[in-house]
């Protein structure tokens, strides 16, 4: 009796921890749900996701937040607009320069050149010289500077990383299709929001009249 007793007890001791294994296993499983997109992803793949988002739509149109960011070629541009065509080949915005709040610039980056248009003026100048993309920070498209930012890390929908021509960012992702839908980041002037409003097909042309070449600086007209 005491023997049969004893195998009885030990018996109920291991079923105990089975069955408290197999709770503890179904918490967990039911506490930790895998998470589709980015936030299941490495950070290398998250970026290389967003690059891929990114050149596989016919272009995007930005609201860019920003106080004296620097525009190669340019200098201080304001808050405005800019769109982008596919794969980066053109792009058109509508900024404020720093220091003049009277007047908006039309830009445009077609081809090798690039053309700029104040809102007070009839006709456009081209800027002296081949190969000057004044709006290239913002042309993400056709680029590895997404694929390739460094000390990127994922946190849910976002990633942390050091882009070029930007320096730390965040980038707010949509998690079913891989694309951005806003960058923040800072200058030193204060804060840089870009906000991704519009996907789609975007043309860029050639202003016109064009009356000239000239450096973007002082009053056109």
């Amino acid at each position: 009796m005491q023997f049969f007793t004893g195998r009885l007890f030990v018996f109920g001791v291991v079923l105990s921890f089975a069955l408290m294994a197999s709770v503890t296993a179904g918490c967990s499983s039911r506490s930790s749900p895998p998470v589709p997109g980015v936030a299941s992803a490495t950070a290398a793949n998250a970026l290389a996701q967003v690059q891929q988002a990114i050149d596989a739509a016919d272009g995007y149109t930005l609201d860019v937040q920003q106080t004296n960011f620097i525009l190669p070629r340019w200098g201080g541009a304001d808050s405005g607009e800019v769109q982008v065509s596919r794969h980066g080949a053109s792009a058109k915005a509508t900024l404020k320069r720093t220091g003049e709040q009277d007047a908006t610039y039309a830009i445009f980056d077609v081809g090798t050149a690039t053309y700029f248009q104040r809102s007070t003026c009839p006709q456009a100048f081209r800027i002296s010289g081949d190969n000057v993309s004044v709006l290239a920070p913002y042309m993400l498209a056709g680029t590895v500077r997404i694929a390739h930012a460094a000390n990127a890390s994922v946190d849910g929908s976002a990633i942390r990383a050091t882009l070029a021509g930007l320096g730390p960012v965040v980038i707010q992702v949509d998690l079913h299709t891989h694309r951005p839908m806003v960058i923040t980041g800072r200058n030193g002037s204060g804060p840089v929001v870009w906000t991704f409003k519009q996907w789609g097909n975007v043309q860029v042309r050639a202003p016109s009249p064009v009356a000239g070449e000239r450096g973007p600086g002082g009053i056109p007209c």
